[in-house]
């Protein structure tokens, strides 16, 4: 570590404004963290000329207490410096090792006036200066991702989290030697460290790291330069905020609270720490309910993600002060701070919440207009104009006289006439666009269409509007032949603590299909026993009037979603194998229309449908891949041969995405056309902030997107053993 750094005294033979700094480093350090400490004081340092003593750590006390040896070898290093024609030359420099003793070496080391100097010329100089000894110095390497994968795959992972683990100081302070390098890497550290089965440890050692640094500030250590503390505190705070679970939110409060207090007072901004929690923003509002103060650090941030977690928290807390506010000015100002990129983001990652009806919209039709119209550099881009609209919507500022305007004036704004279908339809002015749909529905040769949420003032009255048209429709197209003549399908039910009144309509859904041949499992995840008994008397109640059979066991303890599903799956007999969520409903025709195809083509082994997601309020929620897009692929409406869980494995043990990760393991080992899409909304869904998904996507952001990359190279055959768990991120399972 970094001990002293000492200037001569006047009385020296070389004038003080001639000399350099003589740092006193460890030569048992590692070289990543000797070089830091280089890289420091060279920043640190106003002259062009440093030098450092690399001795033994035994020695260092008793040379720092001796003020006039430390005077004497620093005259001793800027005259052989000056003198001696011997020395190594880099980009932007040179250097020079002098042997002070057969341990001990003077280092010097010269950088040209309005040259930069890097981490990696420090690293390559003390390679080139030192014993090899890899013992002694070890290179700590930033941890990467696709490293992981390799050890992973080698039966090594767990080793390699831990060596990375032990490494948290050393590779935080490599990273934040550079804003660009921190930026950059940092959350190829996160990445690894989701994977650690000792997220309590991490912790530990993150808060060591933190106290440390603070005290450096507060000290105002000449060592380090002040923006570098600044990184390493801020680095610090990311990773410990994407490793904290939703239990343990209190405890990084306590963590955080005055560290960011110490960034406030000293008006410093937290770019790292914004963009944590913006892309977390569950867990960001519930650490600033809890210290609403600290959202000054945020707001004295100067980027997109700062200005849009605020806009984010506004949209979603009542009480807000932008949410209270009469004049849109506010509004529209934030919102055009943030960059054309930044709109598309944010716009796509609020496409979850749902505009309160109860408030007025936060901006007038013209002020919603005037910023409508402003272009960007380039001229207006449809994705950057559909952002726009979408984030007003947001806000209750999509009304019918901005919607009137938009249909008149789409193509100035480079956005289309489809465009402005589907954004009254997510305003609530939604009849033309399910008339539109269902037209297309019955061109296809489908017998029932949707209802029209609108005129529903929940999800329940739309889900039961759906159920009782559908259940007027005569079964026409019912699937050719009898019961026994028809594969039989097992339809699996996981839940835990559901809405009854959803549940009883799902169920429903499901047992008055126009395929008849089907059986349902329920598994029920350890929900409260009342809620259970509830449960076993409505399936019972049902069973009672229908001809299928409905099988109901409730687990011991809660495994949650997928392992769940992997025990409907040993108890399901069918020839297929269909999932229904419990509060999801399924059209008539879902079951016929998706195995069909199967029947046709025995290389066909999976399909799955569309679906549109519905707010408790009962209007239609934009969750397509596009932005804006209203229908979503339904990775929840998927029907697969039995056999594909014989040749390729049963749901990993995560908390969430298990169908998603499970389509990706298909199409590796079948390929892509072994999944049919049929391209009709089929399946209703829940959506809103109170979904499992939603949790979990906007409460460990980081944690996600990591179980996403590792879809990509989990082999096949994956089961439901422990072995299973190291390809999910620990937060997940």
């Amino acid at each position: 570590m970094l001990l002293s750094a000492i200037r001569p005294a006047k009385e020296n033979l070389l004038s003080p404004d001639r000399l350099g700094c003589l740092v006193i480093l460890v030569r048992e350090e590692s070289l990543s963290f000797l070089a830091v400490r280089v890289l420091d004081a060279i920043i640190k340092n106003t002259n062009n000329h440093s030098h450092f003593l690399i001795i033994k750590k035994s020695q260092c006390d008793s040379l720092i207490a001796n003020r006039r040896q430390c005077n004497t070898l620093l005259v001793l290093a800027e005259t052989l410096t000056r003198v001696s024609s011997q020395r190594d030359n880099f980009a932007g420099g040179y250097w020079k090792k002098t042997p002070i003793s057969s341990e001990n070496i003077l280092l010097s080391i010269e950088v040209e006036p309005e040259r930069s100097f890097a981490l990696d010329d420090a690293l390559g100089i003390l390679q080139c200066a030192l014993p090899r000894d890899p013992l002694v110095h070890p290179i700590i390497k930033v941890p990467t991702r696709e490293k992981f994968v390799v050890e992973l795959k080698a039966g090594r992972g767990e080793a390699y989290v831990n060596s990375v683990l032990q490494g948290i100081p050393i590779i935080l302070d490599v990273l934040c030697t550079s804003a660009k390098r921190q930026k950059r890497e940092i959350d190829e550290l996160v990445f690894v460290l989701g994977f650690s089965k000792s997220i309590g440890l991490i912790h530990e050692h993150l808060i060591q790291y933190l106290e440390r640094c603070l005290s450096e500030m507060r000290k105002q250590s000449l060592s380090l330069d002040p923006a570098c503390i600044n990184r390493r505190i801020d680095g610090a705070i990311y990773v410990l905020f994407e490793l904290t679970e939703k239990s343990a939110i209190q405890n990084f409060v306590s963590t955080a609270t005055p560290i960011l207090t110490e960034l406030m007072i000293r008006g410093l901004q937290a770019p790292l720490f914004s963009r944590a929690v913006r892309r977390s923003f569950l867990k960001g509002i519930d650490f600033f309910a809890a210290q609403p103060a600290l959202i000054a650090v945020i707001k004295s941030t100067d980027t997109d993600d700062a200005r849009g977690f605020v806009i984010i928290q506004h949209s979603l807390a009542a009480e807000s002060d932008l949410a209270r506010a009469s004049q849109g000015t506010e509004l529209i100002n934030r919102l055009s701070a943030i960059s054309s990129k930044g709109k598309e983001l944010l716009a796509r990652d609020m496409r979850r919440t749902v505009p309160n009806p109860s408030f007025g919209p936060k901006a007038s039709l013209a002020e919603c207009i005037a910023w409508l119209s402003q272009s960007d550099i380039n001229g207006h881009v449809r994705k950057t104009s559909y952002a726009k609209c979408l984030l007003l919507h947001y806000f209750n500022c999509l009304r019918p006289g901005l919607i009137l305007w938009l249909s008149k004036n789409h193509p100035r704004i480079a956005m289309e006439r489809n465009d402005v279908l589907e954004l009254s339809a997510l305003a609530g002015y939604d009849v033309p666009y399910i008339v539109s749909l269902n037209q297309r529905l019955f061109s296809t040769g489908l017998i029932a269409g949707l209802a029209t949420p609108s005129r529903c003032s929940n999800i329940v009255e739309y889900f039961q509007q759906n159920l009782k048209n559908w259940k007027r429709r005569p079964r026409s197209r019912e699937f050719p032949g009898t019961n026994t003549e028809q594969p039989l399908v097992s339809v699996l039910f996981t839940t835990y603590k559901p809405d009854i009144e959803l549940f009883k309509l799902s169920l429903e859904s499901i047992l008055f299909q126009a395929y008849r041949n089907i059986e349902v499992i329920v598994i029920d995840d350890c929900s409260p026993l009342d809620t259970s008994r509830q449960l076993e008397s409505l399936i019972g109640a049902i069973a009672e009037h229908h001809a299928h059979p409905v099988i109901y066991q409730r687990n011991n303890s809660n495994v949650r979603q997928y392992v769940s599903r992997n025990t409907a799956i040993a108890l399901a007999k069918g020839e297929f194998i269909a999932i229904q969520d419990d509060d999801d409903i399924s059209h008539p025709e879902r079951l016929r229309l998706q195995i069909a195809p199967m029947l046709k083509d025995r290389e066909i082994m999976a399909t799955h449908a569309n679906h549109i997601r519905i707010s408790n309020n009962a209007r239609i929620m934009s969750d397509g891949d596009g932005l804006g897009e209203i229908q979503g692929d339904a990775p929840v409406s998927f029907i697969w041969r039995r056999q594909v869980f014989k040749e390729i494995g049963s749901f990993l043990p995560t908390k969430t995405r298990g169908d998603i990760e499970f389509r990706t393991r298909m199409r590796h080992h079948y390929g892509h056309a072994a999944i049919q899409a049929l391209r009709h909304p089929l399946v209703l869904v829940r959506g809103g902030m109170g979904t499992v998904s939603s949790d979990m996507e906007y409460y460990n952001r980081s944690a996600l997107a990591a179980l996403r990359y590792m879809m990509m190279h989990i082999p096949p055959g994956v089961d439901n053993s422990q072995d299973s768990k190291r390809w999910v991120p620990t937060l997940l399972e």
